[in-house]
């Protein structure tokens, strides 16, 4: 049995064209196909979807808080202290934030073992104040209370804990100095703050 012999096609200029031309528009088709999705997709998101994207970019802005500055230590001439900083750990919600107000005081009431009565005055300050200002959940926490409200931020929108000082005044050893510094005290004061007697 004999195989006719095909006959090769001669390239001319003109059926290279063609081939390039036709490649050349299946490839523009594709990539105007994946435009036209992209445009589609982003016509869906700013149009459909406005609300849901305006509220995320909303809570996701700066947040301004004022952090009490530390104070320094204030100590007698045999350096005992008379006044020093403690760590004051607290928890506030911030209700614009706030997404399921019960079920966050709820977490949080289990959370810091918040009695009845203060989980009601949670509530009631939640309801009667501004969106942007926080309410006080609790204050003078322990590390213990404070890290496992911490670890679980990200389960409760709103929560705002916050790290503090505090000023102890000693009791025991109370001055009695309770007017302005005079400029003969402000001579006294060495580098390091400490008052030379």
């Amino acid at each position: 049995m004999k195989f006719p012999l095909l006959k090769r096609k001669s390239l001319t200029e003109a059926s290279q064209t063609f081939t390039f031309s036709r490649r050349t528009m299946v490839l523009g088709a594709i990539q105007g196909g994946f435009g036209a999705m992209l445009a589609a997709r982003m016509a869906w998101i700013s149009v459909a979807e406005n609300e849901k994207y305006a509220m995320l970019s909303e809570s996701n802005r700066v947040n301004l808080t004022l952090i009490p500055p530390r104070r320094g230590w204030i100590i007698d001439r045999n350096g005992r202290p008379l006044a020093n900083n403690r760590t004051d750990f607290r928890v506030d919600l911030i209700p614009q934030r706030v997404v399921d107000a019960e079920g966050t005081i709820r977490h949080l009431a289990q959370l810091l073992s918040l009695e009845s009565d203060e989980v009601e005055r949670i509530r009631e300050e939640l309801d009667k104040s501004a969106r942007f200002r926080p309410v006080q959940v609790s204050d003078k926490l322990t590390y213990e209370q404070y890290a496992a409200v911490s670890v679980r931020l990200p389960d409760l929108p709103g929560v705002a804990p916050s790290q503090a000082f505090r000023a102890i005044i000693r009791p025991d050893r109370r001055s009695g100095i309770c007017s302005a510094m005079s400029d003969r005290l402000r001579r006294r004061i060495t580098r390091n703050g400490v008052i030379r007697c």
